[in-house]
């Protein structure tokens, strides 16, 4: 009973369930945006899905150099930054691993939202 419960909790937090999930809102975002402005919607939808990924790829795992109190969030970012310089060679290759799977999915995101963007203003202009 406790190692299937392990194993629901852990599917759960797996990518595979995220990009699911992802999925999931992508396809009602797009019907009910259909629905309301029909092609144009899903060329909305894309835009706002390019929009997001570049918020995630200039965050990533830094401050906020945008917040409100930006002598916090320098400070923050020079502390990172003296961490990283600081770390032996075993966790730059891990954080260099983490990095490289972050944009190979930022890659794939990206390729995503510009094919629902691309669809969704052709379909617009070709049934204008």
């Amino acid at each position: 009973m406790r190692h299937d419960r392990h194993k629901t909790t852990s599917m759960l937090k797996s990518e595979e369930f995220a990009w699911i999930v992802g999925a999931a809102l992508v396809l009602g975002f797009s019907l009910v945006a259909y629905t309301y402005v029909g092609w144009l919607g899903i060329g909305g939808v894309g835009i706002f899905g390019l929009y997001l990924t570049q918020r995630m790829e200039l965050h990533g795992d830094a401050a906020d150099v945008t917040f409100d109190h930006h002598i916090v969030s320098s400070r923050i970012l020079a502390q990172q930054q003296k961490a990283r310089d600081n770390m032996s060679p075993e966790e730059k290759a891990a954080v260099t691993a983490k990095e490289n799977n972050r944009k190979r999915t930022r890659y794939l995101m990206n390729t995503m939202w510009v094919a629902i963007t691309a669809l969704g203003f052709s379909m617009f202009a070709s049934n204008q």
